[in-house]
């Protein structure tokens, strides 16, 4: 694909670039999440609408100096949603992202095996949406989206080379167009502002070579 392409070509030039006096590093991230919620009303129970996300983001890139980092990430994020409608068919809504996002990153204080630092991250995203209703599959809509994000962050040396990283959400800006498949209206949604809760932490390893 040609994102995984531009994510190894993009690899590559970070390496030629630093390779003769700083530090490359690889690493990534990966989310998980699901919802099962439940109605009961006297002796029965109703499923809910279930949710699952998941989102994998393998990156590269170096460290300009003891402050300054930079590089790229790939990664591909899923949003499914699954419910039983009137007619008792399985729905299952899937809305699925290929995402590209260079950073930049800054290393405000260290602290012995401690460090924190502020990421500021661009991102590019192309996906689809589909809808399967008992077995069959149709598209409904395919996504463009672009924005950024400048969020707080913490590291812990594991060892020499092994980090382990914790990020909050922070401060955002995305802009979304989904164009129906059907006869090519479109609908665009901006949405900005300071996400600051625990759900919105995601972990992730670096690796220093």
């Amino acid at each position: 694909m040609k994102f995984i392409k531009l994510f190894f070509a993009s690899a590559l030039l970070l390496f030629m670039a630093g390779a003769a006096n700083a530090q490359i590093f690889v690493g990534g991230s990966i989310n998980f999440s699901s919802t099962m919620p439940k109605t009961t009303v006297g002796s029965t129970t109703t499923d809910g609408v279930r949710f699952t996300n998941f989102t994998l983001a393998p990156s590269v890139g170096y460290f300009m100096s003891d402050k300054i980092a930079v590089g790229a990430s790939v990664g591909y994020v899923l949003n499914r949603s699954r419910w039983t409608n009137i007619a008792d068919d399985e729905v299952i809504n899937n809305r699925s992202m290929f995402e590209l996002a260079p950073f930049a990153r800054y290393y405000a204080l260290q602290m012995g095996s401690v460090s924190v630092f502020a990421q500021g991250t661009l991102s590019l995203g192309f996906g689809s949406e589909t809808r399967k209703i008992d077995g069959t599959k149709n598209d409904l809509a395919s996504i463009f989206a672009f924005g950024f994000n400048v969020a707080p962050a913490i590291s812990y040396d594991l060892g020499e080379k092994l980090s382990l990283e914790a990020r909050l959400g922070g401060l955002y800006f995305q802009h979304t167009k989904d164009t129906d498949e059907t006869d090519d209206s479109y609908e665009t949604t901006n949405s900005w502002g300071l996400n600051a809760s625990l759900s919105s932490i995601s972990f992730g390893l670096i690796y220093k070579l």
